[in-house]
C-alpha cells in the first residue's frame, strides 16, 4: 500500500499557482477545492503508476502486489483547510459565494460550512477514485482519510473500498522547533488511559469494509511501550481487523545497513519492538486471541454533520470495545445482525443490551473490564492486561500481577511478559514454547531534561541498555527445561527451574548474562 500524496514538495515547476508560497502539506487542502492541484496529483499518479517495472513489465497500476491504494495521506478539509493561512483565504471565498448561491443562514445552521467542506472532500474522492479506475485503470482498492475517527471522516468513508487509520501512543511534540529536539512525550501508560490505543480507532471501522491500520506505534522514549504488545495485538484481534502496519521499520537505509541506536518510530534497531510484533503475530496473525462475541455499531447519517457539527465517537461507545466489537454503520444501511445505535444523540445508551450497559457501567465505577471472550482482562487501577488464550500467555504491568497460567513477582518498573507456543499445540501440552520478557530499552547517552523524563534533548546512540528486572516469574504447566536465548535465537545456557504442585517457576533477570536476556525458550521431550 502507498500514499499517492503524502510529503511531496510542491515547486513552481509544478505550475500550481493558486497561492504563491508552499510551506509544507497544502496539497492536502488544494486538492479538493483547486482544478490545478487536482491535475498535478493526478499527473504525479499517470507517472507513479504507468511507469513499467524494468523487472517484471508491469506498471504498479496493474501489478498485483499493491493492494490498496492510499489517494493522500492524512487528508480531509475540514482539519487541513484551516492549517494554512493561504489556502483558507481561498476556501473563505469559495464557502462566501457558495452560501449567498444557496441563501444559507449561518445563525439558523451553525455547522452548514462543516458539511459543506465534507462534501467537497466526498467529490475530491469520487473524482480521484473515478480517474484511477477509468484512466489508469488500476483494480487496486481505494482508501483515504487515514486518520481520526469523527464524524465527517465517517460520512467520507462510504465511499471508499477500504477503511484505514493512523494513530500514536505517546506521539512526540516540538517545544522548540518541528522535528527538532527537543522532544517532548507525556510518559503515560495506556493501560490507565483505558487502552487508549487501540480504542480510538474502534469506532472508525465501517461495517461491510475491510478495516487495517497502516499507520501505530508506542513512540520511543515512553516508558510503557512494552504495553504495546498486548494491546495491540490482543484488541486488533477481538475486534477483527484487517491489517497492522507498525510505522516504521526504518526511515532510510542507514538505519538498516549501519547498526544504530534505537529511536522514534523505527523498530529496525529496536529488539524491544521487534520481539513485541512477535508476540502481535501470535495474537493477531495467528489468531490466538477470538474475536469477540457480537457487536455493535455507532449509527452515522448524512445530515447528522450539519446537525451536531464534527465530533468523534462518544468515550462511553470506545470502552464498549475493550469488550466487544464496535464500529460504524451508515445511513441506512445494514449489516448482518449488527444493531445500530444513535451514539452521538442525549440518551444513546438507553437502548444498550442490559449485557452492555452492565459491562459498561462496571468498567466506569471500577477501570476492571474482562472481553466478552474471556481471553483479555484490563484493569487500569492496577495499570494491568492479562491475556489468557490456549496458547499464548502474556502479561504487561508495572508491579507484581497474575493472569491465566501466568504470574510475575519482583516487578519494580513497567514490563511485559509472553509465553507462546511454537508447535501451535496449547500451552498445557506444547513441547516448545517462547518466553519473552521485555523491560525499558534505551541508548547510551540519551539525556533529558527532567527527571520524569518528558523533555528529550538527545538521543544518543549505541550500546543499547536495557532497564534491569530480576523477576519470579509462575506458570501453571507442566515442568519444562528452561533456557536462555541470545537475540540471534543461539542458546545461552541454562536456567534454574523449580516444579511444585502444578507450577513452574524460574527467575526471568535480563541482567545476569553478558548481552542482556530477553527471550527464553522452554521445552518438553
Amino acid at each position: 500500500t502507498l500514499h499517492l500524496y503524502c510529503s511531496r514538495t510542491i515547486v513552481p515547476a509544478d505550475g500550481i499557482t493558486d497561492i504563491d508560497e508552499f510551506t509544507g502539506y497544502e496539497m492536502k487542502a488544494l486538492a479538493p477545492i483547486s482544478k490545478v492541484a487536482m491535475d498535478n496529483w493526478k499527473e504525479y499518479c499517470r507517472v507513479l503508476l504507468l511507469s513499467p517495472n524494468k523487472y517484471t513489465g508491469l506498471p504498479m497500476a496493474q501489478d498485483p502486489c499493491v493492494a490498496f491504494l492510499d489517494l493522500m495521506n492524512e487528508d480531509g478539509t475540514i482539519v487541513q483547510a484551516p492549517r494554512f493561512p493561504k489556502v483558507l483565504a481561498l476556501y473563505e471565498k469559495a464557502w462566501k459565494e457558495y452560501k449567498s448561491k444557496n441563501n444559507i443562514d449561518e445563525k439558523k445552521h451553525p455547522y452548514a460550512r462543516l458539511k459543506w467542506l465534507n462534501d467537497l472532500q466526498i467529490k475530491c474522492i469520487q473524482e480521484m477514485t473515478r480517474f484511477l479506475r477509468e484512466e489508469i485503470k488500476t483494480k487496486a482498492l481505494i482508501t483515504d482519510l487515514n486518520w481520526i475517527s469523527t464524524v465527517g471522516h465517517a460520512l467520507c468513508r462510504e465511499y471508499l473500498d477500504v477503511v484505514d487509520n493512523h494513530q500514536y501512543h505517546d506521539h512526540p511534540s516540538f517545544p522548540e522547533q518541528k522535528w527538532r529536539l527537543p522532544n517532548a512525550y507525556r510518559q503515560q501508560s495506556a493501560v490507565k488511559a483505558a487502552a487508549s490505543i487501540p480504542r480510538t480507532m474502534m469506532s472508525a471501522r465501517v461495517y461491510g469494509k475491510p478495516y487495517t491500520v497502516t499507520e501505530w506505534n508506542y513512540c520511543n522514549p515512553n516508558i510503557y511501550r512494552t504495553q504495546q504488545a498486548a494491546l495491540i495485538g490482543g484488541y486488533a484481534a477481538l475486534q477483527d481487523w484487517d491489517g497492522l502496519y507498525r510505522f516504521a521499520w526504518s526511515h532510510g537505509a542507514n538505519g538498516i545497513l549501519k547498526p544504530s541506536g534505537s529511536g522514534g518510530f523505527d523498530s529496525a534497531n529496536d529488539p524491544g519492538a521487534q520481539l513485541a510484533d512477535r508476540i502481535i503475530w501470535a495474537l493477531f496473525v495467528r489468531g490466538d486471541v477470538q474475536p469477540a462475541k457480537g457487536a455493535i455499531a455507532s449509527h452515522i447519517w448524512n445530515d447528522l454533520l450539519a446537525e451536531k457539527g464534527n465530533s468523534g465517537y462518544p468515550t462511553d461507545f470506545t470502552y464498549l470495545g475493550l469488550f466487544t466489537r464496535i464500529g460504524t454503520i451508515l445511513n441506512d444501511n445494514q449489516f448482518q445482525d449488527v444493531p445500530k445505535f444513535a451514539t452521538h444523540l442525549e440518551n444513546w445508551k438507553k437502548d444498550l443490551p442490559k449485557d452492555l450497559k452492565d459491562t459498561l457501567d462496571a468498567f466506569n465505577r471500577t477501570g476492571k473490564i474482562v472481553s466478552s471472550t474471556g481471553e483479555i482482562l484490563l484493569n487500569t487501577q492496577e495499570d494491568v492486561i492479562a491475556i489468557d488464550t490456549p496458547r499464548s500467555q502474556v502479561l504487561a504491568c508495572s508491579k507484581d500481577a497474575k493472569g491465566g497460567l501466568l504470574a510475575v513477582k519482583g516487578v519494580a518498573h513497567p514490563q511485559s511478559f509472553a509465553l507462546i507456543s511454537l508447535d501451535g499445540l496449547p500451552v498445557q501440552s506444547s513441547k516448545k514454547m517462547l518466553f519473552i520478557h521485555l523491560a525499558n530499552i534505551a541508548n547510551t547517552g540519551m539525556t533529558f531534561r527532567n527527571q520524569k523524563c518528558t523533555i528529550l534533548t538527545a538521543w544518543g546512540g549505541r550500546l543499547l541498555l536495557v532497564r534491569k528486572a530480576d523477576v519470579l516469574v509462575s506458570v501453571k504447566m507442566p515442568a519444562a527445561k528452561v533456557q536462555a536465548l541470545n537475540l540471534d535465537g543461539s542458546v545461552n545456557g541454562d536456567v534454574n527451574s523449580t516444579f511444585k504442585d502444578g507450577v513452574l517457576q524460574f527467575h526471568a533477570n535480563n541482567a545476569v548474562r553478558p548481552g542482556a536476556t530477553l527471550c527464553y525458550i522452554l521445552t518438553r521431550p
